[in-house]
């Protein structure tokens, strides 16, 4: 029996160091990968807009177009290549306003800070970054998702280069506050970016960039090309991953300023794309509407539409966008 029993164990530990051997082997084959496919992708990574300088490192900033107005694009977290994701929008509305997209910290064509994502430090790269490029204020931004509470701390603190807030179904600061992260969920954070890292994130090109983008045409071959290499260069970087475990403290700050009612309000929100969908999802849509309406109802000028796609609705309906988002623009051109 004892001899029975040293056999399975022998048995045993052969297999769980055989199984460490080859998830080791199976993950350096991906890092080699992964950086041969870098240097490969390096060569048509190249910036499509004003590389400036922002407290020691590179920001990218891409405008087009011209106007008294500038609209101010704020991607939402780990969107990989902000100005090229935004483009099926900002195209309908650059023909009227002037256009910016900031990349932050390790998004798009910027280079990584590495620090801790502190509210304030993003606010203040974005604003440098966009007077280094030659924008001025007051801007229009157009937030999407966690770039809703720097849109909202940014007319708290200096609300004369805030023209309007038009939010793409944006988080809010109270909703922020209320959300803590586990040591499980940053655990999880943590080992995804340690897997982007390894390259393994290559092997499942579903969850490295959105096939929305590549299967529309509002990107040329060359652009969709670009896309992908930002994304399997960008995804889930260490000062993405900072972002979300500094949401709730970043969250905190803005609470605890006064409401900017003076500043004009838009927010999209996003509507199950398609009936099965919002019949599955109608409570939570609904519910969502209602914390908008109440959010907005503390504005002196705001206003919440309902536009059917995903999260990531300016690639589901900018058509609607850009001209509800017009007509907005021009009902409160007499404000500030």
């Amino acid at each position: 029996m004892k001899k029975i029993l040293n056999k399975a164990f022998k048995f045993l530990r052969m297999g769980i160091i055989t199984i460490f051997i080859l998830c080791i082997l199976f993950l350096l084959t991906c890092f080699v990968n992964n950086q041969i496919q870098l240097r490969k992708e390096a060569a048509i990574i190249k910036s499509t807009g004003k590389i400036v300088q922002v407290n020691g490192y590179d920001m990218h900033v891409y405008s087009e177009g011209q106007g008294n107005l500038t609209c101010v694009f704020m991607s939402g977290s780990s969107i990989c290549a902000s100005n090229l994701e935004f483009k099926g929008l900002y195209t309908y509305m650059s023909n009227e306003y002037r256009i910016a997209v900031v990349d932050r910290a390790s998004y798009g064509f910027s280079e990584a800070a590495n620090d801790s994502r502190d509210i304030d430090t993003m606010l203040e790269e974005t604003r440098q970054a966009l007077t280094a490029a030659g924008e001025k204020a007051p801007y229009i931004l157009f937030p999407h998702s966690i770039s809703g509470l720097e849109a909202i701390y940014w007319a708290q603190k200096y609300p004369d280069e805030v023209k309007a807030i038009i939010g793409l179904d944006i988080g809010l600061p109270e909703e922020y506050a209320a959300q803590s992260f586990s040591k499980s969920d940053l655990f999880l954070f943590d080992l995804q970016a340690f897997l982007v890292r390894t390259g393994v994130h290559r092997l499942v090109p579903s969850i490295t960039y959105d096939s929305t983008i590549i299967n529309d045409n509002f990107l040329s071959k060359d652009e969709k090309e670009l896309y992908k290499a930002l994304c399997y260069r960008n995804l889930f970087t260490e000062d993405m991953v900072n972002e979300l475990k500094s949401l709730q403290a970043n969250a905190k700050k803005s609470i605890a300023l006064k409401l900017p009612t003076q500043t004009p309000i838009l927010i999209f929100s996003a509507f199950p794309y398609t009936n099965d969908q919002a019949k599955q999802r109608s409570i939570t849509v609904e519910q969502r509407d209602q914390h908008f309406n109440k959010f907005v109802s503390r504005f002196n000028h705001g206003k919440v539409l309902s536009v059917r796609g995903k999260h990531c609705i300016y690639l589901y309906a900018p058509k609607t966008i850009a001209k509800e988002s017009k007509a907005f623009i021009l009902s409160i051109a007499g404000n500030h």
